[in-house]
C-alpha cells in the first residue's frame, strides 16, 4: 500500500475532490480509511483536523477525525450507509467551514511571528497551539514583566497594519538548500532529506504543512489577547471574533 498523496498541500482551497480506498481498518479508535490520496488535513502542527464526508452510489462515510501515521493518513469516523471495501472509487467533501476557521488560526499564528520579528524580538518559535480553546504561539526567551503590556500593544498594531494590506499568504514546496536560505529558523524536526512545504507572509518564511487563508484580509478582527512568560518561554495568546453557527 502507497503512502497517501496529500492533495491539501498544494490544493489548500479545494474542498472536493474523488479519491479510491485503499484500505479499511476497525480499531479501538472506530472504523477508519485509508485512500490512495486525500484533501482531508490530519491533525498536526498544532493544527485540529478536518472533517466532512466521504460518499460513492450507495455509501456514505461521516469522518468525524483524520490523523497522519506511517505515511498514511486515516480518515476515522461512522459508516452512515453502505459498506467501504478496497478498490472504491468516492468522492471526498470536506467540512468548509471548519477547515475555513482551522486555516484563520493558523494563518493568525503565523502572522505573529511577523509581529515579533516587526518589533525587533529576538525570540525563535517554539509551539503553536492552533485551535479555537486559546490558541498561542510560544517563543523561546523571556520579555520582562514590565514591557509585556508595551508588546501586546506593538503586537496588535502591527497585526492590524499587515491585515489591513490584505497582503498574499504563499504556500511554497522548497528543496533542502532553499529552506534553509529562505527561512530565518527551521525546526529540527523538518526532514533535510526530502521537499518541505513553506509559508510565506510579507517576506517572512516559515516550514508549515497547514492550511492556510489566501489573504490577510481573511483574518479581520484579530485580538492579541495576552503577552506572558514562564519558565523560559514567552506565550502570545491570540483570537477571533465567534461566527455564529
Amino acid at each position: 500500500m502507497s503512502n497517501t498523496s496529500l492533495v491539501y498541500l498544494e490544493e489548500m482551497f479545494n474542498y472536493s475532490t474523488s479519491a479510491t480506498i485503499e484500505a479499511v481498518q476497525i480499531d479501538a479508535t472506530g472504523t477508519w480509511l485509508v485512500l490512495d490520496r486525500t484533501i482531508f488535513y490530519p491533525q498536526g502542527g498544532g493544527q485540529p483536523s478536518d472533517t466532512g464526508f466521504i460518499t460513492a452510489n450507495d455509501f456514505r462515510f461521516a469522518v468525524r477525525q483524520v490523523r497522519y501515521a506511517d505515511g498514511q493518513v486515516q480518515h476515522i469516523g461512522n459508516i452512515v450507509q453502505g459498506e467501504p471495501t478496497a478498490g472504491l472509487s468516492v468522492m471526498l467533501n470536506v467540512d468548509p467551514a471548519r477547515r475555513e476557521e482551522n486555516s484563520r488560526l493558523q494563518s493568525g499564528g503565523h502572522l505573529i511571528l511577523n509581529a515579533m520579528a516587526n518589533a525587533d524580538q529576538p525570540f525563535v518559535a517554539t509551539k503553536g497551539y492552533h485551535f479555537p480553546d486559546g490558541p498561542y504561539v510560544e517563543f523561546d526567551g523571556i520579555v520582562p514583566e514590565n514591557e509585556r503590556d508595551t508588546l501586546t500593544a506593538q503586537l496588535q498594531t502591527e497585526v492590524d497594519r499587515l491585515i489591513a494590506l490584505d497582503l498574499p499568504v504563499v504556500a511554497r514546496i522548497v528543496r533542502p538548500d532553499e529552506l534553509q536560505s529562505l527561512c530565518r529558523n527551521v525546526p529540527a524536526n523538518v526532514p533535510m532529506d526530502k521537499p518541505s512545504r513553506i509559508v510565506i507572509i510579507d517576506g517572512f518564511a516559515q516550514p508549515c504543512g497547514g492550511t492556510h487563508v489566501l489573504t490577510l484580509g481573511k483574518l479581520a478582527g484579530m485580538r492579541i489577547e495576552k503577552v506572558r512568560a514562564k519558565k523560559g518561554v514567552t506565550r502570545v495568546s491570540y483570537s477571533f471574533p465567534r461566527t455564529v453557527q
